[in-house]
């Protein structure tokens, strides 16, 4: 599990702590743009109700999940229905650049979640095309050779 501190000068370490995920799973720029963005947006709404210490954890699957931990609890309560969801820019934005967005009971974590399994997925039929383009010739020539 990779995580960061948020402190007050976070635009770069949230850029670099993105990067290196990407680059850790070999996701494209769309899901490059998509994580900072809703990871920018949720530690600007956290940040705006007074929260000072915030962490970024990551924890993979198939289901990229990042968790974004207040150590405080503090403002309101942060509500996922699509009609709260519409009166706040940044809750709207996240909901709709994630696969899904959710709130532990006591509101401290909010977990992002980004479906990878299709780029997995991707990179395994592509290794198998790869594979069949290189094996198939040889095959040929070695049953017209016997």
């Amino acid at each position: 599990m990779v995580a960061i501190q948020i402190k007050d000068d976070y635009l770069k370490d949230i850029e670099r702590f993105v990067e290196q995920i990407c680059n850790q799973y070999k996701l494209s720029d769309n899901y490059f743009g998509n994580i900072l963005i809703s990871l920018l947006e949720m530690v600007d709404y956290l940040k705006k109700h007074g929260n000072n210490v915030l962490n970024v954890q990551l924890k993979n699957s198939d289901m990229l999940t990042l968790d974004v931990i207040r150590e405080q609890h503090s403002g309101p309560e942060i509500n996922t229905e699509e009609n709260a969801l519409l009166d706040n820019k940044s809750l709207f934005m996240i909901s709709r650049l994630t696969d899904k967005f959710s709130i532990s009971e006591d509101q401290k974590t909010i977990s992002l979640h980004f479906d990878i399994s299709h780029t997995l997925r991707k990179k395994s039929e592509e290794r198998g095309e790869v594979l069949k383009n290189y094996l198939s010739p040889r095959e040929a020539y070695q049953k017209k050779n016997h």
